[in-house]
């Protein structure tokens, strides 16, 4: 049998391609099980819709008026510009006495930059920072009102001290002991000389009291005297509250010693030489400390 040279061609050809194919083999990727990264994406131009930028200050506003027009206020100077818009940015083109300037405002997340770095706020990012820079302004309002007070009632209060430390004039004497005198018999000082109080004076003013007495100690006589303000003293003591019948004490603060703006508390026992010595200066000195509370309330000890 005679076969054809072109079947046997055709034969040849296609056992041919059937060798040269080759087995597709799957190529690994390595990448298959890593979710895309996100690309942060710059802040893009929108379309013209008459956007107003302004600084939070409202001095500098840039204002767009068309699709290419805008004006430009600065220090309360309107300039009319061109601008046109970029991918990231407005090219405003101002003509300042007669030359023509270029600004570039780059877009970003609160509304547009310049190159100097002064920002004009979105009307969304700008009414929120109007919100919050009226709430720091009223905090810091709050803040300066409170210190204020607070420096007034200290003045107020320093100035009614001062004015309730006057002198005026004495309007009561009783003599008192400093100590009842059954307590001092048979005291002696360590050199075994007599220990005495001799009477002394207390004085009651509408600011004060002052006591005075002399003692004898080590063969010498010493006096001594002693202001209590009014506005010192913290309590007046009940007549005869936990001593004799002709006592009465007070509760008062010390001033401190060189500096006199810190007290420590302090209390003297007032003995007199009879209960109705007592009862009398304990009824006039209430009287005197009450009147004196109504006139001066913000210098009294609280």
């Amino acid at each position: 049998m005679n076969i054809k040279p072109v079947s046997i061609l055709a034969a040849c050809l296609i056992f041919t391609a059937g060798c040269n194919q080759s087995p597709t083999t799957p190529t690994a990727n390595n990448n298959a099980s890593q979710p895309p990264q996100p690309t942060r994406q710059p802040v893009q131009a929108e379309p013209f819709h008459g956007q107003v930028y302004k600084s939070i200050d409202g001095r500098n506003v840039l204002t767009l008026t068309s699709k290419d027009e805008c004006e430009l206020m600065q220090n309360g100077t309107t300039l009319p510009c061109k601008y046109t818009k970029q991918t990231d940015a407005l090219r405003v083109i101002a003509t300042v006495m007669g030359t023509p300037q270029v600004i570039y405002y780059r877009f970003t997340d609160q509304g547009i930059q310049d190159n100097n770095g002064n920002v004009l706020l979105s009307p969304e990012k700008y009414d929120v920072a109007v919100v919050q820079l009226q709430q720091e302004q009223k905090r810091l309002e709050l803040e300066r009102e409170a210190q204020q007070k607070k420096e007034l009632e200290l003045s107020r209060h320093a100035e009614a001290i001062r004015a309730s430390e006057q002198y005026y004039q004495v309007f009561y004497d009783m003599l008192l002991l400093s100590e009842r005198v059954e307590d001092l018999e048979g005291k002696t000082d360590p050199n075994g000389l007599p220990f005495t109080k001799s009477p002394g004076t207390l004085t009651l003013a509408d600011s004060y009291i002052e006591v005075w007495f002399t003692t004898t100690s080590y063969g010498s006589t010493y006096a001594s005297s002693s202001y209590i303000f009014f506005h010192r003293i913290k309590k007046i003591g009940d007549l005869g509250e936990g001593t004799h019948g002709d006592t009465f004490f007070l509760d008062f603060a010390q001033p401190m010693y060189p500096d006199k703006n810190h007290q420590y508390p302090s209390h003297l026992i007032l003995h007199f030489k009879s209960e109705s010595d007592a009862q009398n200066v304990h009824k006039t000195l209430l009287e005197a400390y009450t009147a004196w509370k109504a006139k001066y309330p913000a210098a009294v000890l609280q």
